[in-house]
């Protein structure tokens, strides 16, 4: 009797398994199709998911996101894909839909490892009235009067970085990595200040500590023993499945933690008020005390020392790996396409003269066109993120031609369905600054080039951010000879971000 109610428990267990894996979704994708038709195509595949496509996709292609750019070449009828439990937005207008019309049906869907030690209170994540005082804190600093008069301090940064590069004579330069450790000491220095970034954790620069950290957490997210059961056992995933690995990563999470906490701390026993000079971390000290003083002795949620130690978290992995990514590919186009160089060459020279050390200023980066239509190509075509961060959806609700969303479904938008897609861009594989010229752009749907999402929650940081590619970019070719490596071809993977797989794609060479 007992050996018969096992058995029919361990049948139960399995039946409902295989209901959830292949029954549920193949019912509801078959649905889906049948309802809509042509503006929706299934990908789901079981137990894998996606994950089956893209590695498919590495290996044929060299690049894990042309799986779904094959899959939408010539059908611009397509508006969706359908997946496991979640909606991958291909089409613009469905787009603009989840994020300007639909914000109070959706919440974000963290679905990553260790979140909540390191990115759950930050802006990113936050929702409603919490995310509303956090904007209004940081858009004084990302402002365009705030953010000229940063120029300066971000030029003399990349010059003393650039400076610090090691260049072997016969050897590839890893040029993501470079950008990446320059990006990281913009964002340290702009968060908190000069003292900080000098300091170390471990022996290694804090930047690039963080950025190895951020690296290992988006792995362990990553992987088949977490992804699998994430679908079923959500809370419970990390005391059934975890190994040592996992508790590896946890501990440097915690540690980390605490080296940023202790420096918050800090600032906010020193509190200056007068203090002129402010950098981000000041500013939402500022707002802290304040909280703190009105209050008796408490704040609100959208302020606590958790929040800013998470908002930080969040500011350095989006304007260090994102732009990091972002520069290394910029220049991985400069050194292969020679017609490119010649013309940001003669822009350049145009606007500086014959100086070879320009102090740059908001004025001059403003004469720089072609250079800011090449690096919105360069978004364009290889754009560092790979998705708009998941949503969720809170209650069954319609986007665009009566489109059902089911309760509980993901929503992604899948900015290379977007991006590079034949519908929205002519030859979209097709490298072509000159298609955002002033003629051409007209041609384009605003709604489709959306590499900073859109909508009232779009990246705070990305003006700071076209800042320092345009002033990477200047000095880089200001400073080297730029040749392509032939000998490393261009393979693009997706893990945190959408990146080369190796990056020695170039060499450099001081010029005299």
């Amino acid at each position: 009797m007992i050996l018969l109610i096992i058995g029919l428990l361990i049948f139960s267990l399995f039946s409902y398994f295989a209901y959830l894996i292949f029954v549920k979704p193949y019912v509801r994708n078959k649905w889906y199709v049948k309802q809509y038709g042509k503006i929706c195509k299934p990908i789901y595949y079981p137990i894998l998911g996606n994950i089956k496509f893209v590695r498919e996709s590495f290996k044929k292609y060299g690049d894990s996101l042309q799986w779904i750019r094959e899959l939408l070449k010539n059908d611009n009828d397509v508006q969706f894909l359908i997946g496991y439990n979640n909606i991958h937005i291909v089409d613009a207008q469905l787009a603009k839909d989840i994020t300007l019309n639909n914000l109070q049906n959706i919440r974000k869907d963290m679905g990553m490892q260790f979140g909540d030690l390191l990115f759950k209170q930050g802006i990113v994540f936050s929702e409603g009235e919490k995310w509303k005082k956090q904007r209004q804190i940081l858009s004084h600093s990302f402002s365009f009067d705030v953010l000229k008069n940063r120029v300066s301090k971000i030029n003399n940064i990349v010059k003393e970085m650039i400076n610090k590069i090691q260049i072997e004579e016969g050897k590839p330069t890893k040029i993501v990595t470079e950008c990446t450790k320059i990006t990281a000491e913009v964002v340290l220095r702009s968060f908190f200040g000069e003292r900080f970034s000098q300091q170390q954790h471990k022996g290694i620069n804090l930047g690039i500590y963080l950025a190895q950290l951020l690296l290992s957490v988006f792995d362990q997210t990553r992987r088949l023993r977490m992804l699998i059961p994430s679908f079923f056992f959500p809370k419970f995933m990390s005391k059934i499945f975890a190994d040592e690995k996992y508790y590896e990563v946890q501990k440097n999470c915690i540690e980390f933690r605490q080296l940023i906490e202790k420096e918050v701390n800090l600032r906010i026993e020193n509190y200056d008020q007068n203090k002129t000079q402010k950098d981000f971390l000041d500013i939402l000290v500022d707002e802290y005390k304040l909280n703190y003083s009105k209050n008796d002795g408490k704040v609100e949620e959208y302020i606590t020392k958790e929040s800013i130690i998470h908002q930080f978290i969040v500011f350095f992995f989006a304007g260090m790996d994102t732009t990091g990514n972002l520069t290394g590919i910029m220049l991985y186009w400069v050194s292969k396409r020679k017609d490119i160089y010649e013309k940001l060459v003669q822009e350049i020279k145009s606007v500086f003269g014959q100086n070879k050390d320009p102090e740059i200023n908001d004025e001059q980066l403003k004469k720089l066109n072609y250079c800011h239509m090449f690096i919105q190509e360069c978004l364009r075509y290889h754009c560092p993120a790979m998705l708009l961060f998941t949503r969720r959806a809170e209650r069954d609700f319609y986007i665009g031609d009566n489109i059902l969303v089911q309760k509980g479904m993901q929503v992604n938008i899948s900015l290379h369905g977007v991006l590079r897609r034949e519908k929205y861009f002519q030859n979209p594989d097709e490298f072509i600054p000159e298609r955002f010229s002033e003629e051409n752009k007209k041609n384009i749907n605003h709604l489709a080039f959306i590499p900073f999402s859109s909508g009232p929650k779009n990246c705070i940081g990305q003006h700071m951010a076209l800042i320092e590619a345009k002033i990477i970019l200047v000095q880089f070719i200001l400073n080297f000879d730029i040749t392509n490596n032939e000998n490393v071809p261009l393979k693009m993977d997706s893990n945190s971000l959408y990146c080369p797989v190796n990056d020695e794609l170039l060499f450099l060479k001081r010029k005299q």
